[in-house]
């Protein structure tokens, strides 16, 4: 009716009852579930990729502080060379006894199986070249390994002097890698990062 009285047909009270009775939060329940159920491994994926971007820029942060170091006779002994181990990118001390700091604490203390792991990775000097030692004069090689594998990464990270980066997937088992191929690894396991 237009003249504002009420037309006789009633409005339906039971969808009001049942809200205030809490059906919304019952609705709602099944509703987070299919949220989280999405939403937690795409952020566990975007957690892990970005420890790994993490990793990658610690492998060039150290490629660039390993340059750096090589500028000055450290230790005095006439030869300049790159440090090793590469714990020495932090504290090797300067002219005035400072520590130079050329990567920062968290990386440093990062170092080895026993280390604090930076951003979820582990770091420790390659040994060798191709089986041959690491001539510290002439080269260098960093390997970077997840923490927990699978959950702060997946991918092991390796630099060497020619300063790129190159990352595989070494499974749960994976260790150190402590052997730097000497011809460009990419073509195995290995791809190089971006």
């Amino acid at each position: 009716m237009s003249n504002g009285e009420p037309s006789g047909e009633s409005k339906p009270v039971w969808p009001w009852v049942l809200l205030g009775c809490g059906v919304v939060a019952v609705l709602a329940v099944p509703f987070i579930a299919i949220v989280a159920a999405i939403a937690i491994p795409s952020l566990l994926a975007a957690r892990r990729s970005s420890l790994e971007t993490n990793a990658v820029g610690s492998c060039r942060a150290y490629a660039s502080a390993q340059v750096m170091y090589k500028r000055n006779d450290w230790d005095k002994d006439g030869t300049l060379e790159y440090a090793s181990p590469y714990t020495l990118l932090h504290s090797q001390a300067d002219d005035t006894g400072q520590p130079i700091q050329l990567i920062d604490a968290a990386f440093a203390a990062a170092q080895g199986p026993t280390g604090v792991p930076k951003h979820g990775y582990l770091y420790q000097d390659m040994a060798t070249i191709d089986g041959q030692k690491i001539d510290w004069i002439n080269d260098y090689g960093l390997c970077g390994l997840p923490a927990q594998y699978g959950r702060t990464g997946y991918r092991t990270v390796m630099v060497g002097t020619n300063g790129t980066v190159y990352g595989s997937d070494q499974g749960p088992g994976g260790t150190f890698v402590t052997d730097y191929p000497a011809q460009n690894p990419s073509g195995s396991n290995w791809i190089v990062t971006e």
